[in-house]
Parts: C-alpha cells; structure tokens; sequence
C-alpha cells in the first residue's frame, strides 16, 4: 500500500508488475501532516492506464468501477481482475490517478509506468 499526503505535483511512481490473466490491485491511503487517515467521504478518484502518455487507451477505472473508497481509513483501492488484465499486450504500459476531494479539488498524486510480464502458462481454452 501506498500512504500520501495530497500534493500539487504528481509523483512519478513506477507500479508492481501486470501478469496478463491474474488478478492485480494497488491501494493508495491518503493521510495528513500528523500521518492520521483523511476522512475520503465523498472523494472520488479516477485512473487510466494507456500503451504512451497519450495513447491508446487500455482501461479506465473510477470510484465504483474498479476502486473503492473506504472513506474511514482513507484508503482507495485499484483491483484489476485477471480477465481485465488478459488483455494486457504491451510490455511498458503508464498511468495516472486523480483523486477528487469533497470540495471539488483535484489532484494528480501519482503517475509513472507499469511493466508487463511475459506469461509463460497459456491460458485454459474451453471447449
């Protein structure tokens, strides 16, 4: 997991690796200049992940579709299933995440790139 506090200049912060066909997840927790959780109740966050900074688009998540926000501890959680991560082709992929506050700021905490791994098991065909 992740622990920040919200700045205005995005960190670049290279993820753990996708194994295409496995699930994935990453959890960012914001907390104060104490380091005590930031109560996230109606935070929003947002994140893409892209083959170039500023091309194709591979996925898209937000609140409630592929991160949840447990406001009480400040955590957002990024999960992937294997079935979205099946699809990961390139080996270098990047990201961005963009978290909303309840006052309408916007910040971009966190971007960088994230490998993908080269699978060595094909995956099961049904018949």
């Amino acid at each position: 997991m992740t622990e920040t506090l919200i700045t205005t200049m995005p960190v670049n912060f290279p993820l753990h690796p996708i194994m295409p066909g496995a699930d994935w997840g990453w959890a960012v927790k914001i907390k104060d200049d104490n380091k005590v959780p930031v109560d996230t109740t109606d935070w929003t966050a947002r994140m893409e992940i892209r083959e170039t900074y500023g091309g194709e688009l591979i996925i898209a998540l937000e609140t409630g579709s592929g991160i949840i926000n447990t406001p009480a501890e400040g955590l957002f959680s990024i999960d992937l299933t294997g079935a979205q991560t099946s699809d990961f082709l390139a080996r270098h992929v990047v990201y961005d995440l963009f978290i909303t506050d309840d006052s309408g700021g916007v910040t971009c905490p966190f971007r960088g790139p994230i490998d993908i791994l080269d699978r060595v098991t094909e995956p099961e065909v049904t018949p």
